[in-house]
C-alpha cells in the first residue's frame, strides 16, 4: 500500500510540475486600444443619437465592459475579431454630459475612457489644435473635426482636398494633400469657419518642411530600347514619392512607374531622338546621367485627326472630324482624304500635320479615290459619271476643284450608264491616269491628264466587278494591281501587264469567297489560298510589299509577291478598336484608304469605322 501511495505521489508531482511549466510559458494576456482608435472614441458625440465601433487589441476569451450612465451603452462585438462598440442616446439638454466606460479582463489591467456628448449648445472641436507638421516628402495630412453647426473649410493655396471633404454635422476625418516643395519650409493655415458662431471659428497652422538628401546617380539598364519599353535608373536618395520625381529623355518627359530610394522605373517615351540624354529632376534639382541611352526606332499606330464623330468639321488636328474612304499624299506632307458620310455632305479634305490643319478644299456630289500626279496635282475619281470625267485640284490654284471631261475615240468609250469609278491611279513612269470601272464590261481606262484624252485598254467581260483598290508597281510602272470585292470573279488582288493589256487580269489568290462576318476564316499565310474580308485599298510600300487594307477583318496585311506569302502587319483579325501603340496593342476599325510617305517611314490609313485618320509610323 505504501508503494502505491509513493507512485501516486510521483504522478501528482509530475502533473503539478507540468501545470506550472505550462503556466510559466503561456502568452501573457493583453487588453488595449491603439492610439488612433482611442482618439476616435474620445471625440465628442453631438446631441443626436450615434454610435462608434473600433477594433480592440486583446487575446482574452472574455472581456467585460460597463458604462457609468444609462444614456451611454457599451458592448463587445465579435465579428472576425473583437470590437468595442459605444452607443449614445439623444441629449435634449443644453449642456454637455460625460460618461465613463470601463473595459476589463481577468489578470490584465483594464482601462477607463471618458465619453463626451454635447447638448444643444453650439459646439465645434478640431482635434489638431496644436497644428500639423508635414515633414520630408510626406504630402498627405488629416484634420478631425466634430461639429453640431454648419461650417466651411479654407485651405492654403498649396493644399487640396484628397477625398470627400464636404463639411459634416457630426464627427469626421478630413483628408488633404500638400503640393511638393523644394528643400525648405513654408507655413499655411486651415480656417474652420462657422455660420454665425465666430467664437467657434478656428485657425489651424500647417507647416511643411522638406530636407531631402542630395540625390546621387548610378547607372541604368538596359542601355537601349524602343518606345514603351521599361528602364530602371539606379542611384541613391531618390526618396519614395513618385510625384516629386520627373525624368526626361532629351526633351520628352517619361512616365514614372515607381520610385524607391535607390531606383526609379520609367517608360521610354516615343521618339526622343539620338543621342539620348536621361535627366532626373527631383524637387527642381536636375541631374544628368553621363551615359547616353540608345533609342531604337520601332513601328507604332497613332491617330492624326478625328474623334469618332463622322460629321465633317474643319479646324486643328485636335478639332478635325471626318469619315474618309480614301486618302492620298503629295510631296509636301498634304494628306487628301475623301470624306463621305452617310448623307450628301461630301468633301475632299486637306490635312497637314506640320500646319496643324484640317480643311475642306471642295464639296462634291460623288468624290471617290484620289491620286497625286506631277507637280503635286491631285486627281479625284468621279464616282457616278460613267468614267467620263474626273476632278483636278492644282496647288497652284489653292486646290480649287475643276471637273475635267475625258474625250474618247468614237465608238470606243466607256459604258454610258451604271459604271462606277472607285479609284484613279497616276503612273509616274508614263504620266497617265488609270482607272477601272465597276460595270458589266469592267473597262480599264487610260487617260492623259494634260489633254484629257482617254482610251479603253481592256474590257473584262460579262461579270460585274467592284474595283475598290488600284495601284501601280513603282519599280517600273508596267504592272497595274487591282483589288476586287465581287464574288463572281473571286475576292482578292489581280495584276495586269500594261505592256500587253489585252491579256487582261491575272488573279493572285484562288479564294473565291469572303472570310465572312467573323473576319477570321480564310486568313492564311499562303497568298494563293488566303481570303480577304472586303479589302479596299492596295499600295506598295518602301520594302516592295503590297499592303492591303482588309476592311471587314480590321487589319492591314502585306503581300510578298516573290514568295506569294501574306502576313498581318497592324491589328488583330476580327478585333475592331481605336487603340494606338505598337503592333501588339494597335487596333483598327474598317480601314480603307492607304498612302505611304516618300521616305517610306509612315503609312497613312483612313480608318473608316472609327472616323479617324491614323498613321503607322517608324519613330
Amino acid at each position: 500500500m505504501k508503494r502505491l501511495y509513493k507512485i501516486i505521489g510521483y504522478v501528482c508531482s509530475i502533473c503539478l510540475l507540468f501545470i506550472a511549466c505550462k503556466k510559466e510559458t503561456a502568452e501573457p494576456g493583453f487588453l488595449n486600444l491603439d492610439d488612433e482608435q482611442l482618439t476616435v472614441l474620445q471625440q465628442p458625440f453631438i446631441q443626436m443619437a450615434g454610435n462608434r465601433m473600433v477594433p480592440l487589441n486583446t487575446n482574452l476569451d472574455v472581456v467585460k465592459v460597463s458604462s457609468s450612465a444609462e444614456w451611454c451603452k457599451v458592448s463587445i462585438v465579435d465579428d472576425k475579431g473583437t470590437f468595442l462598440r459605444v452607443e449614445v442616446f439623444p441629449n435634449e439638454g443644453f449642456e454637455e454630459r460625460i460618461a465613463q466606460i470601463t473595459v476589463s479582463g481577468r489578470d490584465v489591467q483594464g482601462f477607463t475612457i471618458p465619453v463626451q456628448q454635447w447638448g444643444t449648445e453650439p459646439s465645434l472641436v478640431v482635434a489638431e489644435t496644436e497644428g500639423i507638421d508635414i515633414i520630408d516628402g510626406e504630402l498627405d495630412f488629416t484634420l478631425h473635426i466634430t461639429s453640431n453647426v454648419d461650417f466651411t473649410l479654407e485651405l492654403p493655396v498649396w493644399a487640396t482636398n484628397a477625398g470627400d471633404n464636404t463639411p459634416y454635422i457630426g464627427s469626421k476625418l478630413y483628408t488633404f494633400v500638400a503640393s511638393p516643395i523644394a528643400p525648405g519650409d513654408r507655413i499655411g493655415y486651415i480656417k474652420v469657419m462657422t455660420d454665425g458662431h465666430p467664437d467657434l471659428d478656428q485657425i489651424i497652422e500647417v507647416s511643411q518642411h522638406q530636407n531631402v538628401l542630395q540625390p546621387v546617380l548610378g547607372d541604368f539598364a538596359p542601355l537601349s530600347g524602343e518606345k514603351e519599353s521599361t528602364v530602371v535608373l539606379n542611384g541613391a536618395n531618390f526618396g519614395t514619392n513618385k510625384d516629386l520625381v520627373k525624368v526626361y529623355f532629351n526633351a520628352l518627359e517619361a512616365e514614372v512607374v515607381s520610385v524607391a530610394d535607390d531606383a526609379i522605373t520609367v517608360v521610354v517615351p516615343r521618339a526622343p531622338g539620338n543621342p539620348c540624354t536621361i535627366k532626373v529632376n527631383i524637387l527642381g534639382e536636375e541631374l544628368t546621367y553621363p551615359t547616353t541611352f540608345d533609342y531604337i526606332k520601332s513601328w507604332g499606330l497613332y491617330t492624326v485627326t478625328g474623334d469618332g464623330n463622322g460629321t465633317f468639321r474643319g479646324g486643328t488636328l485636335a478639332q478635325g472630324r471626318l469619315k474618309a474612304r480614301y486618302i492620298s499624299l503629295d510631296g509636301n506632307g498634304n494628306i487628301f482624304a475623301t470624306h463621305r458620310d452617310e448623307g450628301t455632305n461630301r468633301h475632299i479634305v486637306r490635312i497637314n500635320e506640320a500646319e496643324d490643319i484640317v480643311e475642306s478644299v471642295g464639296t462634291f456630289a460623288t468624290p471617290n479615290g484620289s491620286t497625286v500626279g506631277a507637280n503635286n496635282i491631285v486627281y479625284v475619281a468621279n464616282d457616278q459619271k460613267n468614267g467620263t470625267s474626273y476632278y483636278e485640284l492644282d496647288p497652284a490654284n489653292n486646290w480649287t476643284p475643276v471637273e475635267r471631261t475625258i474625250t474618247y475615240p468614237p465608238d470606243d468609250g466607256p459604258p454610258t450608264a451604271s459604271a462606277y469609278m472607285y479609284r484613279l491611279v497616276y503612273n509616274p513612269h508614263d504620266g497617265y491616269l488609270y482607272g477601272v470601272l465597276g460595270h458589266a464590261t469592267g473597262p480599264v481606262l487610260k487617260v492623259n491628264p494634260d489633254t484629257q484624252q482617254g482610251e479603253v485598254i481592256y474590257r473584262l467581260g460579262t461579270v460585274n466587278p467592284t474595283w475598290y483598290g488600284l495601284t501601280i508597281n513603282p519599280a517600273d510602272g508596267t504592272k497595274l494591281y487591282a483589288m476586287t470585292n465581287t464574288q463572281a470573279v473571286g475576292y482578292g488582288p489581280y495584276i495586269m501587264d500594261l505592256t500587253n493589256p489585252v491579256d487582261g487580269f491575272t488573279k493572285l489568290n484562288h479564294a473565291t469567297t469572303t472570310p465572312g462576318n467573323s473576319g477570321v476564316s480564310g486568313l492564311t499565310n499562303n497568298l494563293e489560298t488566303s481570303g480577304f474580308g472586303q479589302a479596299w485599298d492596295i499600295q506598295f510600300g518602301p520594302d516592295g510589299y503590297l499592303y492591303v487594307s482588309d476592311n471587314n477583318n480590321h487589319i492591314i496585311r502585306k503581300i510578298n509577291l516573290t514568295t506569294k506569302t501574306i502576313e498581318t502587319v497592324i491589328g488583330v483579325a476580327g478585333q475592331s478598336g481605336t487603340t494606338d501603340g505598337k503592333a501588339d496593342k494597335a487596333r483598327l476599325s474598317n480601314p480603307r484608304g492607304l498612302a505611304w510617305n516618300s521616305e517610306g517611314t509612315t503609312l497613312y490609313i483612313s480608318d473608316f469605322g472609327s472616323s479617324r485618320i491614323r498613321k503607322w509610323t517608324l519613330d
